[in-house]
């Protein structure tokens, strides 16, 4: 080990070592037997000459020296990514010209009135509701963490509730009236399966006593399969359950104030 500083010099020599030459430069510490020749603290003896121990290999880490990394965060770009949508024909909605509604008459049921600006809902005579929204614009593999119908409410319901269903089959909102869900295509059950639905219960249901703006909460599971099948997305069904026939009316996607229009929002993941 070669030292160059006057201080390990003077070190060396109180503790008994010396310098040797000729084979040594005058730099290096000679040792052998005896305590006038031992090598001082922190150097060995080696072959005459005092050195400083060998640290451990180059290949082996110092346990002293040994960093645990901390957790590697994914790239921003791998986290699962929130996004709300809106679908209506709204002003500023997200996704237009995706909404549909028309109102299903039992005391008309060949008669097809899906172009009015107010969509009706009874319980005697039975009129009930569909709409629809194309969410085909969120990705086949996103996961619904919400979903809310806004509707405007004009009037109101006295007494009872709206039940919301899902709609069994597809149809068109030119063609359907209560017989028939497009032209010349009935429906397996008339007035697409009103009031019961086939038994499946409802997806949503409110009462409200007022004219109002709402927002109705949806089931998720019911929309989430709309999103991962966008061909089985048939819409939803109003109903009013009131037992003295009551009813109410709320504005259609076709309403002059736009901004009163249907609107369906949609918060996902992927």
């Amino acid at each position: 080990m070669r030292l160059f500083l006057s201080t390990v010099l003077v070190a060396a020599t109180a503790a008994g070592c010396r310098f040797e030459a000729p084979g040594f430069d005058g730099t290096e510490y000679a040792c052998g037997s005896g305590p006038e020749l031992e090598c001082p603290s922190g150097f060995t003896c080696v072959d005459g000459r005092c050195v400083v121990p060998a640290g451990p290999p180059d290949d082996e880490p110092d346990a002293a020296a040994v960093v645990v990394d901390a957790p590697v965060e994914p790239p921003a770009d791998a986290r699962p990514q929130i996004t709300t949508l809106t679908f209506g024909e709204r002003a500023g909605a997200d996704r237009t010209g995706v909404a549909a509604d028309v109102t299903l008459m039992a005391d008309n049921p060949n008669t097809n009135v899906g172009s009015l600006e107010g969509v009706e809902i009874d319980a005697d005579p039975l009129r009930i509701t569909l709409m629809r929204f194309d969410l085909s614009a969120i990705p086949s593999d996103a996961t619904v963490m919400s979903a809310e119908l806004l509707v405007s409410l004009f009037d109101p319901l006295e007494s009872g509730t709206f039940q919301l269903h899902r709609v069994p089959q597809s149809w068109t909102e030119a063609g359907a009236t209560w017989n028939q869900r497009a032209p010349g295509a009935p429906w397996a059950v008339p007035g697409a399966g009103a009031p019961g639905f086939g038994g499946a219960g409802p997806i949503a249901e409110i009462a409200p006593r007022a004219v109002d703006a709402l927002t109705i909460p949806l089931e998720v599971a019911t929309v989430q399969a709309w999103v991962d099948a966008p061909a089985a997305n048939f819409g939803l069904a109003w109903v009013s359950t009131s037992g003295d026939g009551r009813g109410g009316q709320l504005r259609s996607r076709e309403y002059a104030t736009v901004n009163e229009r249907p609107l369906l929002r949609v918060t996902f993941q992927r």
